[in-house]
């Protein structure tokens, strides 16, 4: 618990319960460069920290605890995310305040693409009907009307690379395709019966699927025909996404990382880490990707990051899993216990760490020993909303409800 306070004249006070135990902060002058804290926590020595402005993942307030498994915003500040019992959540000023558009309480909703600002289609389950759900808007997300699938199999991804022309995805090879925006759907053959999870058109004739067992089909004759492609992935394949014809990337189980350069023709393997489940890619620029998923092994949120085209990629952490990151932009994400995070700008991030101990009654001593900052490799605190902590590396956001408060801890 903490109760936290900026004063006029520039002094915060901090008042931490740690271990059963309070420790008053010790009172410091914050200056604009640099900005200098020096304050003890629970029987450590003190740590004097460099502040720097840097980005951060903070929480959005969704007002439910239901998971979300797909998000979209088909333009700047306006989003959608949905997720199980037919939840539909909309916000028309990025994400300070989401508003429900419930559907229907049988529906699971897996997947949003949108082609334009207007028409998108939701993809997922029916399991009162037993039967693949596709509901179409034509406004923005106002409103949703659902279309005839004409399949009993559970669809996973959709993809619109025109107003008319889609293409949805789901489990024992099936794939839809609609010419007319949804009005009728026809099934494709496939050429498996391997569940198809992710799928990304770059035209109206070209597109990548990717599922199970490593699985990886191209068409470039609007799915008359399949072509499986060769990789080194044998576990499965959730997610695809191309910035342009040429330039892809494939996500999946066991932390793959699958990049082309060539439209399809080779894939790449980028990293690959047996405890991450790799579950959503968002590829926006030639340099820029944002991955989400979780890790095995503790079940915490994890989020990889790229600015040079996939060559190197920082992570953090979130205590949560993450099912998708928006393909538009690549900077919010959803999960379960209705998470949804997002990429800001306006953080505090300390970037060196110095222990001080107090001597004599003085307030400390000589500066000691300094600590450089691990990379980036955060967890988002949860008991503070936009606070995120990495190692001895602190961040904190401001938002609309902590606009007046300077939000500080740290972990040594």
């Amino acid at each position: 618990r903490r109760r936290i306070q900026r004063h006029e004249k520039g002094v915060i006070n901090q008042i931490i319960s740690c271990h059963d135990s309070l420790i008053k902060m010790q009172g410091a002058s914050v200056h604009n460069r640099p900005r200098f804290l020096i304050f003890t926590l629970c029987f450590l020595p003190s740590v004097y920290l460099h502040s720097l402005v840097a980005q951060c993942w903070v929480y959005q307030k969704s007002d439910t605890t239901v998971s979300f498994l797909g998000l979209s915003f088909p333009e700047p500040g306006i989003g959608i995310a949905v997720g199980d019992l037919g939840t539909v959540l909309r916000t028309t000023d990025n994400g300070v305040h989401w508003t429900s558009q419930s559907t229907y309480q049988f529906y699971e909703l897996h997947r949003i693409s949108f082609s334009d600002a207007s028409n998108g289609a939701i993809v997922g389950f029916d399991s009162y009907e037993w039967s693949g759900l596709i509901l179409h808007t034509a406004d923005g997300g106002l409103s949703w009307a659902r279309q005839v699938s004409g399949t009993n199999s559970s669809l996973w991804e959709i993809s619109f690379p025109t107003t008319t022309v889609g293409i949805t995805v789901g489990l024992n090879g099936t794939i839809l395709r609609t010419t007319n925006g949804g009005q009728q759907w026809s099934k494709l053959a496939s050429g498996t019966t391997q569940d198809l999870i992710g799928v990304c058109f770059t035209s109206p004739s070209t597109g990548t699927v990717v599922g199970a067992k490593g699985t990886i089909l191209r068409t470039t004759d609007s799915g008359a025909t399949w072509r499986a492609q060769v990789n080194n992935a044998s576990l499965s394949l959730y997610d695809v996404s191309f910035v342009d014809p040429h330039h892809g990337i494939i996500v999946g189980n066991g932390g793959m990382i699958l990049q082309t350069t060539d439209g399809g023709e080779t894939w790449v393997t980028r990293k690959s880490d047996l405890s991450m489940v790799f579950i959503s890619v968002s590829y926006t620029t030639i340099n820029d990707a944002t991955i989400v998923g979780w890790d095995s092994r503790t079940d915490e949120g994890i989020i990889f990051r790229t600015t040079d085209g996939g060559l190197h990629w920082d992570s953090t952490l979130c205590p949560k899993r993450l099912y998708s990151v928006a393909a538009s932009h690549g900077k919010t994400a959803v999960g379960v216990d209705g998470t949804i995070i997002q990429l800001s700008d306006s953080c505090v991030s300390y970037s060196q760490a110095v222990l001080v101990s107090p001597v004599d009654g003085a307030e400390h001593q000589s500066l000691t020993t300094l600590y450089d900052m691990p990379p980036l490799f955060s967890f988002t605190w949860g008991i503070l909303p936009n606070l995120q902590v990495t190692g001895t590396r602190v961040q904190a956001a401001s938002s609309a409800d902590f606009a007046q408060d300077i939000v500080v801890d740290t972990v040594v």
